[in-house]
């Protein structure tokens, strides 16, 4: 449980760095925006051969990965990414929301599971414990 609360929404994230691999142009605006308005750095890249390429260059405290996207989806981009080595707290994005794809996202080694549309407050929440106080 973290002690993330509504009245701490506009800095519950701040200096949190978070890479944004999305492939749709309106969740990278909308994800992006709610993370930036509390506080948080954000990276966006549009598929997982790109977060791979970014996660080389630079060092993040959590990604946000959607699941389909073009070029490397995002089951294949965390697979790539733990066979290197790299333990970076990564989130599944994703439309699908029954259970069983939770526990196929977990099982893959996901740290977590947001389902889309996003909800702000779920997302705040879900982030807020990857903050170093």
């Amino acid at each position: 449980m973290s002690n993330y609360t509504r009245a701490d929404e506009k800095h519950c994230l701040s200096g949190l760095k978070v890479l944004l691999a999305d492939d749709s142009p309106d969740n990278q605006l909308i994800v992006s925006f709610m993370l930036k308005s509390a506080g948080a750095e954000v990276a966006v890249v549009d598929n997982g051969q790109a977060a791979l390429d970014q996660l080389r260059e630079k060092k993040y405290d959590v990604v946000l990965m959607d699941l389909q996207m073009p070029v490397m989806d995002g089951f294949e981009a965390l697979t790539q990414l733990r066979n290197r080595g790299n333990r970076t707290p990564v989130i599944a994005l994703t439309a699908h929301t029954m259970s069983d794809e939770r526990q196929k996202c977990l099982e893959s080694g996901f740290t977590e599971h947001i389902a889309k549309p996003i909800d702000q407050t779920t997302l705040l929440e879900q982030l807020s414990s990857f903050v170093v106080q």
